[in-house]
């Protein structure tokens, strides 16, 4: 296969001393790092008198993640305080919550049972692409939204069923969409003081989360006034409905994070891959013959199938990760690679930067879905591919991010012929999330 090598910013050639990495982080995460950045294994520094480390190799993410994690389960501070005014009562940030009794849910979306759930998340995408079809040809198209909207409205209409509207959709996309901004409008040295210093921000943003709870609490209320046998809600209520009932401010906010996850990033990395795609003639016909052989209803499984599909996504996923930064805290003092981590110290885990380390990766810049196919891979991918951040041992959820991106890639390069726009440059967006420029545009033939 021919190198190619997409989209990727040029790190600093020298380090930045900690008053510019606060002035670029405000900016763009990934405008911190340098070229050395990309070849250390553990990093220290001082900014705004804090220490951060930054693991980047595999021994110090087990050790973070695996074989020391109750000293480092406690997230950032300011990352708690980013998600708490919308999803204060889900899993991720409340640990008194019944794992038990919700991974019920998690196994019902995610698990490799879901197979009817994807059949109608399926025929919803067959539906979208035939509203599509009715636009005058050739149009450009803002991509990133319209597939934040597919992705949102298949899993909120196999969680509710058919309480879920286009309106519906279209108001949790603009209210997602308007706490993204609100909180990325906070500079990062904010973050870490009490919320009167920034209190204006603060209220829009406790403002935009309240809608989003009510959205939820109404579609919610609806399901358990009628519980739909056919949603993965209406199943829930009828099976156990005094822990629904006494549980829905919990339910409200995992439900919540469902959905910010998948149109987050079940669409940005759909984007990443036509961004490839509409470069790469060879990669494009590989996936083009993949998807006229693949058959829904085979007894072979998705992942037999679409063997060099799953291979690219994984690729995508690796050059770029949708969590490129995540956030850990030390609650006592420790020890990495014989260096002292004192309490309280922020432990970063850098995906972007392990992703491209060379150590681990041949040409890691280079885009070659091959080498998720064939032993390319320096070593073991445990602890230096983590493409769903702390999910990363989560089969279920990989598995689905798989299938489903591999489907409906498949389905849309059948569909249409996809383009490059001459005057527009590709970008990319990450405060927290590594997103493409939320304005990109493909053309459509």
């Amino acid at each position: 296969m021919t190198e190619y090598t997409p989209y990727f910013p040029k790190p600093h050639q020298q380090t930045l001393n900690p008053i510019q990495i606060v002035q670029y982080a405000n900016r763009d995460l990934l405008s911190i790092w340098s070229e050395s950045n990309f070849q250390a294994k553990l990093m220290g520094i001082r900014v705004l008198n804090q220490a951060f480390f930054i693991a980047n190799c595999p021994d110090a993410v087990e050790h973070i993640l695996v074989t020391h994690q109750n000293n480092y389960q406690k997230k950032a501070a300011f990352i708690d305080k980013i998600l708490h005014p919308l999803i204060a009562n889900s899993s991720l940030l409340n640990p008194d919550i019944d794992q038990q009794r919700f991974q019920w849910l998690e196994n019902k979306l995610f698990s490799n049972q879901s197979d009817n759930l994807l059949s109608i998340g399926i025929a919803k995408f067959e539906q979208s692409l035939l509203n599509w079809k009715q636009k005058e040809f050739p149009c450009q198209i803002q991509i990133v939204a319209e597939l934040k909207k597919f992705y949102l409205n298949y899993v909120y209409q196999v969680l509710f069923g058919n309480s879920i509207t286009d309106s519906v959709i279209e108001t949790l996309i603009t209210d997602f969409q308007a706490y993204q901004s609100a909180i990325e409008a906070i500079d990062i040295i904010y973050l870490t003081l009490p919320e009167w210093v920034r209190k204006s921000q603060w209220k829009s943003v406790h403002q935009i989360a309240q809608r989003i709870h009510q959205t939820i609490d109404t579609l919610l209320q609806q399901q358990f006034a009628q519980p739909e046998e056919n949603s993965v809600l209406g199943q829930w209520y009828l099976s156990d409905n005094s822990f629904v009932e006494q549980n829905r401010l919990a339910i409200r906010d995992e439900l919540i994070l469902y959905g910010f996850a998948a149109q987050e990033i079940l669409a940005n990395t759909l984007t990443w891959a036509l961004s490839i795609i509409i470069d790469n003639s060879e990669i494009k016909s590989k996936l083009i013959h993949e998807a006229n052989q693949f058959n829904l209803h085979s007894e072979l499984s998705i992942s037999q199938q679409l063997i060099y599909t799953q291979a690219f996504i994984k690729e995508v996923l690796r050059l770029y990760p949708p969590l490129p930064i995540l956030f850990h805290q030390a609650e006592s003092e420790d020890k990495i690679r014989q260096r002292m981590i004192p309490s309280g110290s922020y432990l970063l885990i850098v995906p972007w930067l392990l992703h491209r380390h060379s150590d681990y990766w041949i040409q890691p810049h280079i885009c070659k879905p091959e080498r998720f196919l064939t032993n390319t891979i320096n070593q073991s991918l445990d602890y230096i591919y983590l493409p769903f951040g702390n999910l990363f041992h989560n089969q279920g959820i990989q598995s689905f991010c798989l299938n489903n991106l591999s489907i409906t890639l498949g389905l849309l390069i059948k569909a249409f012929n996809f383009n490059p726009i001459p005057t527009q440059q590709l970008a990319h967006e990450c405060r927290f999330i590594l997103r493409p420029n939320s304005a990109f545009k493909l053309q459509i033939d």
